[in-house]
């Protein structure tokens, strides 16, 4: 009985989350990946929505976070994201050549980008409460595409980013549009097999 009050609870909170008033983005963020320079629209894959884990991981690190380690290690193929047009990715204030050798170490093939900023341009993480006076901070920020403007929806931290490891309950709480009414877990999301699965790096 309690789990199903829970449940209830969490059901109404994720929809007070989708009622969050949007804040558009201005800045022209640019971030190093493995394709060269990207922008915060390119991030999204043509898709609707993106959501970007802030992964601890400083300038003159030699690995990454352990805690955030866990939680990469946690997160699921991203395939059922994408179904509900939903991208997801890493950002780190590291330099490019440190997070991908830190990838392949860890076996992971999610995309992942520096957002180091570049000159005098804009500092993302800072921006996005990634880093806070130079410490590093781990999070979770939502977005959402209206053609080319952008509005960040969403941000969580601490023990907020643990859904990260649960695609079904990230797009029910994160996304601005409701999951579809519907009775069974295998009617919300395409069959497994029917879903396009990452090409590993």
């Amino acid at each position: 009985m309690r789990e199903k009050t829970l449940t209830r609870e969490l059901d109404a909170l994720n929809a007070q989350r989708r009622t969050l008033p949007m804040v558009a983005v201005s800045n022209d963020y640019v971030f190093q990946g493995v394709d060269g320079p990207r922008s915060l629209l390119d991030l999204f894959d043509g898709r609707a929505q993106l959501i970007v884990y802030h992964f601890m991981f400083g300038t003159d690190w030699d690995a990454g976070c352990e805690g955030c380690s866990w939680m990469v290690d946690a997160m699921s193929h991203p395939a059922h994201l994408h179904a509900r047009d939903v991208s997801i990715v890493l950002a780190s204030r590291a330099p490019l050549r440190k997070l991908l050798a830190y990838r392949d170490r860890m076996g992971w093939g999610m995309p992942w980008y520096s957002a180091a900023p570049q000159g005098d341009g804009p500092d993302f993480n800072n921006d996005m409460g990634a880093t806070i006076d130079g410490d590093e901070n781990h999070g979770a920020s939502v977005f959402i595409r209206d053609g080319d403007q952008i509005y960040r929806t969403y941000f969580t931290e601490d023990r907020g980013v643990e859904h990260l490891g649960l695609p079904l309950d990230l797009s029910r709480s994160r996304s601005l549009r409701p999951p579809r009414r519907v009775g069974s877990l295998a009617t919300r999301l395409p069959p497994v097999s029917r879903l396009r699965r990452p090409t590993p790096p």
